[in-house]
């Protein structure tokens, strides 16, 4: 496994010949890395408006004083913000917010952690960003693939050093979003869907669901059907080119609501995404 040092000496002169190899010996996609990135550059409705918020205190892709930051008024982008403190002579990052729709999208709530919570390859690279960042003193938009147990395709940051009166990096502020297709399709269904990986863990309840059968995150934990809402659930078998398979249950649970008997009908159906399949399960009151 590559060193965070080397990483970072290579992210800060501007190349990415080492993050290329550290992901691709992880199976994944190069990340895009775009230091003082244009207006075009970061594409994202949500990360242009933060982005030109922060460049009315009069700066343009330099780092931002932390005063001059906390009079911003910030709070519609607090759900999609992270903010760090830059620990250990910049060897680690502690989360002093992390977003309630990042949260969300991961699964976990990191707020209080830090970035060595993290393991592996995405690891180093949110490591290396980060003190490659301190090191330039410059604004950088990456677009970076999650390891695949995160129901995320692509995860969209722009990174902006805050320094205190001394001139110091001894902050990060992060606006992030995930770029998913099959979430924003899922979250705009009114009938409670569940997406689950091969083994039979939920990873993903769009809204429906969670106001049925109650608010829950999954990326980080080991949670079954029948666990979250009650109904026995056969994972499907696949097969060795699948396709899609469509098949219906028909199961009753007792609701919360006065012990009303309701029943349910569910129907499963497969998913190709990132390399690995998903089951989509809708269930319906019936």
């Amino acid at each position: 496994m590559l060193a965070v040092e080397d990483v970072t000496q290579d992210l800060a002169g501007g190349r990415l010949e080492l993050t290329a190899r550290l992901f691709n010996e992880a199976a994944k996609s190069c990340p895009t890395i775009v230091w003082k990135p244009s207006e075009f550059d970061l594409i994202h409705p949500t990360i242009q408006a933060f982005s030109s918020l922060v460049r009315t205190v009069g700066v343009s892709s330099k780092a931002v004083r932390i005063k001059q930051f906390d009079a911003l008024d910030l709070e519609s982008f607090k759900p999609w913000m992270m903010r760090l403190r830059v620990v250990e002579s910049g060897n680690d990052f502690e989360y002093m917010h992390y977003g309630e729709f990042i949260a969300e999208a991961y699964g976990r709530d990191l707020t209080g952690h830090r970035t060595s919570c993290f393991t592996g390859y995405i690891q180093i690279f949110f490591q290396s960003v980060y003190a490659a960042v301190i090191k330039r003193k410059e604004w950088v938009l990456s677009c970076h693939e999650p390891p695949s147990e995160v129901f995320v395709h692509t995860w969209r940051r722009l990174v902006i050093p805050l320094e205190n009166d001394k001139g110091e990096i001894t902050e990060l502020a992060v606006i992030n979003v995930p770029d998913n297709e099959f979430r924003a399709g899922f979250e705009a269904l009114s009938e409670p869907i569940l997406v689950l990986n091969d083994r039979g863990t939920i990873v993903f309840a769009n809204k429906s669901a969670q106001q049925l059968f109650g608010e829950r995150r999954f990326s980080s934990e080991t949670v079954s059907v029948s666990e979250y809402c009650g109904l026995d659930y056969e994972l499907p078998k696949l097969e060795k080119d699948p396709g899609v398979q469509h098949k219906t249950y028909f199961q009753e649970r007792v609701s919360n609501i006065k012990q009303l008997i309701v029943h349910f009908e569910m129907t499963s159906n497969v998913a190709y995404y990132r390399g690995k399949f998903f089951f989509v399960v809708s269930i319906k009151p019936s």
